[in-house]
């Protein structure tokens, strides 16, 4: 990553704070709501981080809410891909 230790750890704290975020269901509160745009650019977002991420709970972690995040939103979604 950037090979400097205080960006590595407020990176890991970070990336841990929004994990612990999620709610069981795989949602990813915004300022205690719902909003399903900003929840997939979470999800299209946390892959980046992986590669660089020294720590493979952080990223098991990582996968996982994303995994967790998609599923609710593809439940919703009908064959003609419209969101019900």
């Amino acid at each position: 990553m950037t090979g400097k230790l205080r960006f590595t750890q407020r990176a890991k704290r970070r990336t841990g704070e929004g994990l612990d975020l999620q709610r069981a269901d795989g949602i990813n509160p915004e300022k205690d709501g719902y909003d399903v745009g900003y929840r997939m650019v979470g999800v299209l977002m946390a892959p980046r981080y992986p590669p660089g991420c020294a720590n493979p709970c952080l990223r098991v972690r990582l996968r996982d809410k994303v995994c967790r995040a998609a599923q609710p939103e593809i439940e919703r979604m009908a064959p003609d891909g419209s969101v019900g």
